[in-house]
């Protein structure tokens, strides 16, 4: 006999992890609002990586018992793993060079960064989810 809360995929934790979320994504626009933000060069296209990476944030953990029950629980820590990583990554390099990088040399790195993320996440994705089967 199933447990009928346990197979729910939006758990308590999910509803925790979306407070938290938007927390987060609350902490951020104040920041990036404090420190006139706009003014630089870069914020247009900086707003954009932002917006994604905070998406991919909420995603990964409002998601992830959903994600957990396609692949495998040591697939998903390293999702979480990695996304915590190029959070870190991102702001970081925005918060200390926004001010001082134009707009290509902005770009190309977030790409960058961007394009390790999904290349290190897409195998473990595709892996965890073929060994579940």
């Amino acid at each position: 006999m199933k447990n009928d809360k346990s197979s729910s995929s939006f758990t308590i934790g999910s509803f925790l992890g979306l407070i938290l979320c938007c927390f987060f994504s609350a902490i951020i626009a104040y920041v990036l609002y404090a420190i006139k933000f706009m003014d630089y060069p870069a914020s247009n296209t900086a707003i954009i990586f932002v917006v994604f990476n905070l998406v991919s944030i909420t995603a990964v953990v409002t998601l992830g018992r959903a994600i957990q029950k396609i692949i495998t629980t040591a697939s998903y820590i390293q999702i979480v793993s990695v996304t915590v990583l190029y959070t870190l990554f991102q702001f970081i390099h925005m918060f200390v060079y926004i001010r001082t990088d134009n707009v290509v040399r902005y770009n190309i790195y977030h790409m960058c960064i961007l394009f390790c993320y999904l290349v290190i996440i897409t195998p473990v994705i595709l892996t965890g989810a073929k060994k579940n089967k």
